[in-house]
């Protein structure tokens, strides 16, 4: 049965004619559907369209098509609304209309504008009589003009009126205005601002009791000042002695600076006339023989001057100087060194860092060291414990290694560092156990032998650096390095001969190598 099935089914489909009418007949039963559903969406659109304008045109509709009436909603008639508009007795009471009724508008304006006049033209209403007894006796503004007849008796007007001042600055509030008025014959400002009892200003400003002040500013009680600021009371620029017009130091707090273009802080000098600050001001051993000092180097060719820096590297042989200079700072405790932006040469020596000096770059640029090509230094420079070179750029035409790290807790940092040489590193640690707790940090090191890390050196950090070359830790299982911290550099290969070691998130392409040691964590290391 199932075979004669089979066979039945096979030849009903075999013509090929009647797979074509099969395929024409479910074309013609889709195309039906499509009419169908094309028919039902038109269908509903259009009972959308008639449903929403029905709709629309009941929201709109203002005649009342529900027949609400006044009473359903609580509302007036339109004849008891027009009534209460027509009360002529309900917005107003017979008070309101007995007031009204005996006043003439125009007696009621012109009785209130003469109140107002009056009190407009009375002169002695404003001025209180203790500033009535102030002002009394002033001499008026052109009869003084008239009376100082050119710019010597003026200047010499007004430097008598701060006379006066200086002697009377200390006397009470009432005794002030008394010499103000009876003695200086001036009045409280010209030109300027004056704010306070007693102060006067010529071009400047003065505020506060008896502050003075000719085209400077003057601020505080007795305050007073030529061209220049004094602030506080009883503060004061220059003497009587003096011109008035070139009195342009300044003074803060009580004190008198007698020194033009200086400032002073009460009895403090805190900047001389060439806008340097008094090394006494400085603080405890800076540019003294204490503990610590800074120092300014820069060169002819940047546009730096010896008035401008401590000292001047213009020539490879300046570095002899530069380096008794550093010396010495390191004899005195230390402190930073200071490389403006140019172009340095070093020749016949090391350049020395020496201890708890640090020699840092600063400027617009970072400044270029480099070697001169008379001749091969090695290396170019050395650091000592406690040293640092930070912010520059240290190039070596020679066949050495370029930094030299000797000592303990150097720091190189923020450097970049170009090396000829094949074979000599950008930067060496030498040392053994006394170099410990070094840092490198984010240098640039363009050394096809970036960094080595000598025999038992430990504790060095290395992070953030961007090496061409490859690192080395130790170079046997005999000189090795131990404890040392390699993170977040970039470098073609590295190898590690020492115990403990942790190299994790650097960029290595071509892989760590590990020599020989124990306890080492090397991980995330990838190309």
């Amino acid at each position: 049965m199932g075979n004669l099935f089979g066979d039945r089914f096979r030849r009903q489909f075999t013509n090929e004619q009647e797979l074509n009418n099969s395929r024409a007949y479910t074309d013609r039963r889709i195309n039906w559907l499509k009419n169908l559903l094309t028919g039902i969406t038109n269908g509903i659109q259009t009972a959308l369209s008639f449903l929403t304008t029905r709709f629309n045109n009941h929201e709109n509709a203002r005649n009342n098509p529900h027949d609400v009436t006044a009473a359903q909603v609580g509302a007036p008639t339109t004849a008891a609304f027009n009534a209460h508009v027509g009360d002529d007795v309900r917005h107003f009471t017979d008070a309101d209309r007995a007031v009204l009724r005996n006043a003439t508008p125009l007696i009621m304006f012109n009785s209130l504008t003469g109140v107002v006049n009056s009190h407009l033209t009375n002169e002695v209403v404003h001025i209180t009589a203790q500033e009535r007894e102030m002002w009394s006796g002033m001499t008026p503004l052109p009869i003084f003009n008239a009376h100082v007849t050119n710019a010597n008796e003026q200047i010499t007007a007004l430097w008598q009126a701060e006379n006066v001042l200086e002697n009377k600055v200390n006397a009470n509030d009432g005794i002030v205005k008394k010499v103000i008025s009876n003695e200086m014959n001036i009045a409280n400002s010209f030109a300027g601002f004056a704010g306070g009892s007693g102060a006067h200003a010529i071009n400047g400003g003065a505020i506060g009791n008896g502050a003075f002040s000719i085209r400077g500013g003057a601020v505080g009680e007795g305050a007073v000042t030529g061209d220049g600021f004094a602030g506080g009371s009883g503060a004061v620029t220059g003497t009587i002695t003096s011109n008035p017009m070139t009195s342009d130091m300044i003074q803060l707090g009580t004190g008198t600076n007698l020194n033009p273009r200086t400032l002073q802080i009460y009895e403090f000098p805190l900047m001389n006339a060439n806008g340097k600050i008094p090394i006494e001001r400085l603080p405890d051993g800076v540019g003294s023989d204490k503990r610590f000092a800074s120092l300014v180097i820069g060169n002819t060719a940047a546009g730096y001057t010896a008035d401008s820096v401590d000292i001047l590297w213009n020539n490879p042989n300046d570095v002899a100087e530069v380096q008794q200079v550093i010396n010495d700072l390191s004899s005195r405790g230390g402190g930073q060194v200071i490389l403006l932006d140019g172009n340095y040469s070093i020749s016949g020596s090391t350049l020395e860092i020496p201890i708890s000096v640090t020699l840092e770059g600063m400027g617009l640029n970072s400044p270029q060291i480099g070697g001169s090509s008379d001749g091969i230094i090695s290396p170019l420079i050395t650091l000592a414990t406690n040293s640092a070179i930070k912010n520059i750029n240290i190039g070596n035409i020679g066949n050495s290694a370029t930094i030299t790290i000797q000592g303990a807790n150097c720091t190189v940092e923020g450097c970049t560092i170009n090396t000829i040489s094949s074979s000599m590193p950008g930067v060496q640690i030498t040392g053994g156990n006394n170099a410990i707790a070094v840092k490198i940090l984010n240098s640039n090191i363009n050394a096809l032998a970036s960094i080595a890390i000598g025999a038992h050196v430990q504790g060095v950090f290395i992070i953030g650096n961007r090496c061409i070359g490859d690192v080395r830790l130790g170079s046997n299982s005999v000189n090795a390095s131990h404890s040392n911290r390699i993170i977040g550099n970039s470098m073609t290969t590295m190898s590690i001969f020492g115990n403990n070691n942790v190299v994790v998130g650097n960029s290595v392409p071509g892989g760590v190598a590990i020599g020989s040691g124990t306890g080492n964590v090397v991980e995330n290391n990838g190309g």
